[in-house]
Parts: structure tokens; C-alpha cells; sequence
């Protein structure tokens, strides 16, 4: 593939994946993972993809997607001890890791935390 045809194919990722999150086709932290995978597959190419936007570099793709999660790092922890104390409440209550639970009434809803997980392996990790 030309280099030319490589970088256009970048380009247009970078200006989709916001345009998909800003009218709410994707959730913040899909994006961010997705700018995130964009900015690391274009450092793997030797030589370079000349003239990226600055957000196809990890740091700029870093920073494109902190900007875009909803919750604080002190939301998120504090969404994080309700969920533990929760699923810890009842030996029968079986929780999957990122599956977007809401609960209703005095319960917490833990949907928020899909921007703050990441679950490439069989266990989550939060990003806080």
C-alpha cells in the first residue's frame, strides 16, 4: 500500500472515531481505545507514516481520550468501592466485568465504569 493511501487511512480514523462519540455512536472509552490502537499500530510502521495528526501519537491519542471520559478519577473510585461492596454483599450474586449492569433503586449503577475499564484479558482492570 502506498504510504500516501496509508496515512489518508489514518487520517480518516483520527476524524471518524470523534465524530462517532460526539453524536453518540460509540461510548468515550471505546474511542479512546480505538485512538489509542490507531496511534500504536502507526508506530509500528518502518519507516514512519510522514505528517499524523498530532492525536495519532500515543501521547496525543492519550490525551484525546482522557479528555473524553465522563467520570473524575475520584468518580470512578468511588464507583469502584460501591461495586466491590456490593458484589461482596451475597455469596450468589455473579457479576461480569464490564457488561454494563445499571441496578435500580438503592443499588449503585456501575454502566459509568465502562469508560474506565479496560478488558483485554479475562480480568478487568480499572484505569484510575
Amino acid at each position: 500500500m502506498p504510504v500516501g493511501q496509508r496515512r489518508a487511512e489514518f487520517v480518516f480514523g483520527a476524524e471518524f472515531v470523534p465524530t462517532v462519540v460526539d453524536v453518540g455512536g460509540i461510548r468515550p472509552g471505546l474511542g479512546g481505545r480505538w485512538m489509542l490502537g490507531m496511534a500504536y499500530l502507526a508506530l509500528r510502521f518502518d519507516p514512519p507514516i510522514p505528517d499524523l495528526p498530532e492525536v495519532l501519537s500515543p501521547d496525543g491519542a492519550a490525551e484525546w481520550a482522557l479528555r473524553h471520559i465522563s467520570l473524575t478519577r475520584e468518580q470512578a473510585i468511588a464507583e469502584v468501592k460501591a461495586r466491590r461492596e456490593w458484589l461482596y454483599s451475597d455469596d450468589v450474586i455473579y457479576y461480569e466485568p464490564g457488561s454494563g449492569m445499571t441496578l435500580t433503586g438503592d443499588e449503585p449503577i456501575f454502566a459509568e465504569l465502562l469508560d474506565v475499564e479496560y478488558r483485554g484479558t479475562s480480568k478487568s482492570v480499572i484505569l484510575v
